[in-house]
């Protein structure tokens, strides 16, 4: 049975993202950074980087008001 790894594992990410019923937006800048745009409810984050899984949960817990430590 493998961890819940929802910075490394992008299917873990998506699963986080499924789970807390929220919109998103991924896209790239051509240079190998992924862009994620999150939005539940009212409130949105959006984080960039170059690990999709990471960029996706950071950007969701953004949006969930959770400190994210830079």
């Amino acid at each position: 049975m493998s961890q819940f790894k929802p910075l490394v594992r992008i299917q873990d990410a998506f699963q986080l993202l499924e789970g807390a019923g929220a919109a998103y937006r991924l896209s790239t800048d051509g240079k190998g950074k992924f862009i994620a745009e999150v939005q539940v409810g009212l409130s949105k984050g959006k984080a960039s980087g170059s690990a999709k899984a990471r960029v996706i949960s950071i950007a969701l817990a953004l949006a969930l008001g959770i400190e994210v430590p830079s």
